[in-house]
């Protein structure tokens, strides 16, 4: 299986997926039945009925099914300092979501993505800055 979060921003950081699939039950479609059905779904459906996929795991490139019984494999093996915690998390909160604006000006009108250009753009000199000041502080 792929990794779901192809880039790993924070180092030892553990991602947690479930596939929900409940809008694909009720499908026409016999391509997604057939995708329903295969016995990879099978395998890996905690409620077909509901649309409920079992929960994976995460850890940098390596992705693994979560196993059934209590574990703490989720736990990454280097674990952060409070101190690197709170300098990371307000860089990566920043990353994401100027990421996620960036994203959005391809699938906006045409008529409104100059301006989401330009406000990107700025909102990332704003975002550095802030940064360089959050963690001269």
């Amino acid at each position: 299986m792929s990794p779901v979060e192809r880039r790993e921003p924070l180092p030892d950081t553990t991602y947690h997926y479930q596939p929900i699939f409940r809008g694909l039950i009720d499908s026409d479609d016999a391509d997604v039945k057939a995708r329903l059905d295969a016995d990879w779904m099978r395998c890996n459906t905690v409620d077909s009925a509901q649309g409920l996929g079992k929960l994976f795991t995460q850890n940098g490139r390596t992705v693994a099914m979560y196993p059934d019984m209590a574990s703490k494999e989720w736990i990454p093996q280097n674990t952060w300092d409070v101190g690197t915690f709170i300098i990371q998390i307000p860089q990566y909160i920043a990353m994401r979501l100027a990421e996620n604006f960036e994203n959005s000006i391809r699938i906006a009108p045409r008529s409104e993505q100059k301006d989401m250009c330009r406000h990107a753009m700025l909102s990332r000199r704003l975002d550095r800055a802030m940064l360089v000041q959050y963690k001269s502080v």
